[in-house]
């Protein structure tokens, strides 16, 4: 589940995700687009590597003790719900998505 909170106005846009317990998102890099996480219920490791390969940062996060992740560009990045919860997530990038020009790569951050 996906609800769009802010969009436009030169701030880019945000917007909340939930996701169930055991599910992974992400495992795609940007070239221009940078975004930041922030976890506001539940638990989760974030991952990022750099494209071209390099060690895996991780990140683990909860809502008991929000803290922004941003995500680079040219960053492989996923976020994975390793709670028994289901994971309330706020997204923030500085560009509106445009489906015509997604700039969204699959890669994933492991293997």
């Amino acid at each position: 589940m996906l609800f769009e909170a802010v969009k436009g106005g030169g701030g880019g846009q945000t917007f909340l995700s939930w996701t169930e317990p055991g599910v992974t998102r992400g495992n795609h890099f940007h070239l221009d687009k940078v975004e930041r996480f922030l976890v506001l219920e539940g638990e989760a490791v974030i991952r990022i590597r750099r494209v071209l390969g390099g060690p895996v940062w991780e990140y683990r996060v909860n809502g008991a003790a929000p803290a922004a992740v941003d995500m680079p560009t040219l960053h492989t990045h996923s976020i994975e719900n390793i709670g028994d919860k289901p994971l309330l997530t706020l997204f923030w990038t500085q560009a509106i998505f445009d489906p015509a020009a997604p700039d969204t790569y699959a890669d994933p951050v492991l293997g």
